[in-house]
């Protein structure tokens, strides 16, 4: 049993952190509804100062930089601020092998990923019929560049396959996971993963960032490294970029829906590849990660649920999906 001098100690280091949380939520929730703006309009007023409106390509530019600027800006240097003293270097597991985990992983989380959003789909099925709530519907849809604007598209897939996966990895793998680990890795895996499916702002996003989330998390904390979870989420969005919006963009054209057909052949292939994955993730043990904080027996819950910090975070967090 954990002497009331060690509990004193793990509430201590819990508290501050779970604190810290629950200001980054908010100021992600902030940012996605308010501070972001204060990138657009400024980039909006200096379009029409240089008569650039009438430019497509430039307009699509600079609406993705602001859009980028304004979701991972913010938060990355909240961050920063937030857990610097919490941040600390966890070293990866002396028996650890990244090449045979990482295709485990990336199987694993297609298929997982796959499953929840075709759960939530369903779900919206059946709620839309009874109560008429409307489907999910494709939240990249309206990003797309119109048909015919070969550089705009270009862009697309820069800032979605690209900097997309290292903005994102770095914030909630890098720069929230990790402080989080101090309460514990599990609490930061599922914490971050959430916050980073949340952020995302829809419904159609959510599942399967989340789900994907907590295996790329997993290896985040395992390997202590960044790298593989950017090149993980970076082939994800490419192979679903180009299987779902080349055909929409090059209509009609051969190669493009060579390159669909392709990408979405190797994604089937990773689904059902992804069973036998998740059998081997079970298997390896692979979801066993270290506890860091060191709590007594059914007082990590008391803890969890004692003042008003765990509720705002989940307050703020389900308001991002709003």
């Amino acid at each position: 049993m954990q002497t009331s001098g060690a509990y004193l100690n793990s509430f201590d280091r819990f508290r501050p952190v779970l604190f810290k949380l629950a200001v980054f939520t908010v100021i992600l929730l902030l940012n996605n509804k308010l501070l972001f703006y204060i990138f657009v309009y400024p980039a909006a007023l200096i379009l029409n100062a240089t008569g650039s409106t009438d430019n497509y390509e430039i307009v699509y530019l600079v609406s993705w930089l602001t859009n980028d600027v304004g979701s991972y800006l913010i938060p990355a240097v909240s961050a920063v601020l937030l857990f610097k003293e919490e941040r600390k270097d966890f070293s990866p597991y002396p028996e650890y092998m990244p090449a045979l985990e990482i295709p485990v992983i990336m199987a694993a989380s297609y298929f997982v990923g796959s499953l929840a959003s075709a759960v939530v789909d369903f779900i919206a099925d059946i709620l839309d019929k009874i109560i008429g709530t409307g489907q999910i519907t494709d939240a990249m849809e309206d990003a797309l560049p119109s048909e015919g604007e070969t550089g705009s598209f270009i862009w697309f897939l820069v800032f979605v396959i690209i900097l997309a996966p290292i903005c994102e990895e770095l914030i909630f793998r890098k720069l929230l996971l990790q402080p989080l680990r101090n309460i514990g890795d599990g609490f930061a895996v599922v914490v971050s993963s959430l916050l980073f499916g949340a952020c995302h702002g829809n419904f159609d996003q959510f599942p399967y960032a989340f789900a994907v989330g907590c295996l790329y998390g997993i290896l985040a904390v395992r390997s202590g490294k960044l790298l593989p979870t950017i090149a993980l989420h970076l082939v994800n969005n490419l192979l679903v970029a180009a299987a779902k919006y080349l055909p929409e963009f090059f209509d009609k054209t051969e190669w493009a829906d060579n390159v669909s057909f392709a990408s979405a052949f190797l994604l089937n292939a990773l689904y059902y590849a992804g069973i036998i994955a998740l059998v081997l993730f079970a298997v390896l043990k692979l979801h066993k990660t270290k506890k860091n904080a060191d709590f007594a027996e059914g007082e990590f819950k008391k803890l969890l649920f004692y003042g008003p910090s765990f509720y705002i975070f989940i307050v703020a967090a389900i308001l991002l999906l709003v």
